[in-house]
């Protein structure tokens, strides 16, 4: 036994590792799952090679140094690695359904199983036979002939399929582990899309992908990949090998093959872009979703940013407002919810919510940069550039972005020449590296005067004319800048750009963007021209 716990267990060798039993609990190290009666829990690969190696010892001690020499192969790990690894697989157990003191701590020595494993013959130990391995995840496999695993564990594989062959049964009085399981995983999965970070939203998609996995069969898991991807495409990455377009329509696909109406997979569909000079048809689609499911909040969400993206504000805050108290803890949408406050004078109201968020996600990059337009856009320049200057609580930002809004509230306090032209240097240099950074950009030269500039700023990005076109990369190697499917036109009807709505030169802007024949064809007039 002690080459056993000196040799290295690698992450590979759990896919020739028999299933077991421990006490109500079935091991699949395989699929690094643990079902029981209560569900089943999908754990880390470090996990089950921990438990994996304190099963090998037959309910004898295993020490600290031995876990690390046969789980990390003896490198240097920090004490509260294995601590980890220890509290994870305690929860995995209680989650699956058993007394997580199962793996029992030896003071200053060690751990130990406080069950030995033994053959899973009972059929209620079985994981469900609708489970399905991830897709990067090995097969299960047989018992391996040389394993190290003992006598009783290999035995156990060969009884698995007997077993597996009571699952039915199984389901039929317990509730399904994988379905259990794969509802965790969608309910984690919301929570990190909620905090709205780009790591968060991939963090989701991940979650939904191996619910997705677990129970491909099930329609809704399909529809809800399919919404987070759409909802997170702007987000891609460029470079990837499948197009976020293409990966929507993979799972939606899929969901729409087991149940033609799944209502995510079709606000997947509807708010995929282009909205961009697609106004009337993305408005229709998201409509279509609503008359069949007039609460979805990620389509009320999409129709708000639409159709203030037209100009229509006034419905936007009505909009909004219905449905805010149902997201109190959604970052992008309180923040959203901030400007719309914003953009119909209550500006103590704004800042109430962002003050609350910010509360709730200390440093989250979008309350930061939403906060500052807030104080940028409602006069408060002053407060902006300390907000700008201030390190504490600011997120890891770009520093040609914070310097263009510095650069941008100086040039707005100073009122002068010179200021402006640095400012505005600054904000046209940070567009050309990232196109992205227009709806601010344009903002910021509407506060400091700088019409002109702003002008060529939309020209060059809504209408690819203009003396910038050459600055905005929009086709590097010949393919289109993320950005130029999303083209955004929101920042036109805001507050802060009320002086190019004042200029002359808006109305053949918009008419040549196509803006002016949506208004047509949707027979309404926007707000700005209401109120004139």
């Amino acid at each position: 036994m002690d080459r056993l716990v000196d040799s290295l267990l690698k992450v590979a060798d759990l896919a020739d590792m028999p299933d077991f039993a421990l006490g109500a609990l079935a091991v699949h190290p395989s699929r690094r799952l643990i079902a029981g009666p209560d569900g089943a829990a999908l754990v880390e690969p470090r996990v089950m090679q921990v438990l994996v190696a304190l099963a090998e010892m037959d309910g004898r001690v295993v020490t600290r140094d031995q876990l690390i020499r046969r789980c990390w192969g003896g490198v240097y790990v920090a004490e509260e690695s294995l601590n980890r690894a220890v509290s994870e697989l305690r929860r995995a157990v209680r989650e699956a359904g058993d007394d997580p003191a199962v793996i029992e701590t030896v003071p200053r020595v060690g751990y130990r199983l406080a069950l030995a494993p033994s053959a899973l013959a009972d059929p209620a130990h079985a994981a469900p036979a609708t489970e399905a391995a991830p897709a990067t995840e090995p097969a299960t496999v047989g018992p391996a002939e040389t394993g190290p695993l003992s006598r009783r564990l290999v035995l156990g594989a060969a009884l698995a399929a007997t077993a597996a062959g009571g699952a039915l049964l199984y389901r039929a009085t317990r509730p399904d582990p994988a379905q259990k399981l794969a509802d965790s995983l969608v309910a984690e999965a919301d929570q990190a899309m909620a905090l709205g970070t780009p790591a968060k939203q991939k963090e989701a998609l991940a979650l939904f992908e191996r619910a997705s996995q677990l129970q491909p069969d099930r329609a809704a898991l399909w529809g809800r990949l399919a919404l987070a991807r759409a909802q997170v495409d702007e987000h891609a990455d460029p470079d990837a090998q499948v197009s976020p377009a293409t990966a929507v329509l993979d799972a939606a696909r899929r969901a729409h093959a087991l149940d033609a109406q799944e209502i995510n997979a079709d606000a997947a569909l509807a708010i995929l872009p282009p909205f961009y000079g697609e106004w009337l048809a993305a408005e229709r689609r998201m409509d279509a979703v609503l008359q069949r499911d007039p609460g979805h909040v990620a389509i009320l969400d999409s129709r708000a940013l639409l159709i203030g993206a037209v100009g229509r504000m006034r419905e936007t805050a009505a909009a909004r407002f219905a449905f805010a108290d149902r997201v109190p803890f959604h970052v992008a949408m309180q923040c959203r919810l901030a400007l719309t406050h914003w953009f119909v004078g209550e500006i103590a109201e704004a800042d109430r919510v962002l003050g609350r968020a910010a509360d709730l996600w200390p440093g989250n990059r979008n309350v930061w940069i939403f906060r500052f337009n807030v104080l940028a856009g409602t006069g408060r320049s002053a407060r902006a550039l300390a907000h700008v200057e201030d390190p504490v609580g600011r997120p890891p930002l770009p520093p040609p972005l914070l310097e263009s809004f510095a650069l941008s509230m100086r040039a707005a306090l100073s009122n002068a020449e010179d200021d402006r032209a640095r400012a505005v240097a600054s904000v046209t240099a940070l567009i050309a590296k990232s196109p992205g950074a227009v709806v601010i950009g344009t903002m910021n030269l509407n506060l400091i005067g700088a019409i002109d500039a702003a002008f060529d700023v939309a020209h060059a990005y809504f209408l690819e004319r203009g003396p910038l076109i050459a600055a905005l990369r929009w086709r590097p190697d010949g393919e289109m800048f993320l950005d130029a499917r999303r083209r955004k036109t929101n920042m036109l009807f805001v507050p802060s750009t009320a002086p190019m709505r004042a200029d002359p030169r808006f109305g053949p802007l918009t008419e040549a963007m196509g803006l002016g024949r949506y208004w047509r064809e949707r027979g309404i007039e926007p707000d700005f021209r209401r109120i004139a």
